[in-house]
């Protein structure tokens, strides 16, 4: 039986994957912040939580101790107005090093890393459709700092040949924000912002 410590636990994906984790006989050690709201809903999902950030390298370390797998689903997508660009690239890209710097540490035999399909750019793709091969050139911060993930991600592969598997998402939507979101005021919105960027394939200076 593995141990694995999954952050981002409290996610879209990471609370749906612990039941399919425990069915499969691997222990689950989720990774929250202290204020995180949602880990009580862990606390039905038989799994053990460990409090910390991904700003405070000691309490990733105390979290991944006797754990022999890592996902690493935790990231902020977008960025709140109180917090800043600098904040924003510590917890994503230098967060990501400090657990995969720990990873090695402690000899985890796989890091599994979300990255996201805002790695490439959606705005101007170079060919359609889309796949694992295309360039990546992000158009915004969270797609850099994604980027920078990877890097730092297959760095470990190559100097200390840490497993590694890298998944990049798409959009991912809970039932309730579809019914939400996929509104025609909220895709012609979309649509607008598509059509008036410089970037974009489908701009029209008019």
């Amino acid at each position: 039986m593995s141990r694995v410590l999954l952050t981002g636990a409290t996610g879209r994906i990471g609370m749906n994957l612990i039941g399919p984790l425990r069915s499969r006989g691997h222990e689950v050690k989720a990774f929250v912040l202290k204020n995180d709201r949602s880990k009580e809903a862990l606390a039905q999902r038989d799994c053990e939580l460990a409090e910390g950030s991904f700003l405070d390298g000691e309490s990733i370390e105390k979290a991944m101790r006797g754990c022999d797998r890592v996902v690493h689903l935790g990231a902020v997508m977008l960025r709140p107005p109180n917090m800043t660009e600098s904040t924003f690239w510590d917890i994503n890209a230098t967060g990501t090093f400090r657990m995969v710097r720990t990873a090695i540490d402690q000899r985890v035999r796989r890091f599994i890393f979300a990255s996201t399909d805002a790695t490439y750019s959606a705005l101007n793709p170079r060919y359609l459709p889309i796949d694992e091969i295309h360039p990546q050139e992000p158009y915004a911060l969270y797609g850099t700092t994604k980027v920078a993930g990877e890097s730092i991600v297959k760095g470990a592969w190559k100097e200390a040949g840490l497993a590694t598997t890298i998944l990049r998402y798409g959009s991912v939507s809970a039932g309730d924000e579809i019914l939400l979101n996929w509104r025609v005021r909220n895709v012609m919105n979309v649509l607008k912002r598509t059509v008036t960027h410089p970037s974009s394939s489908a701009y029209d200076a008019n």
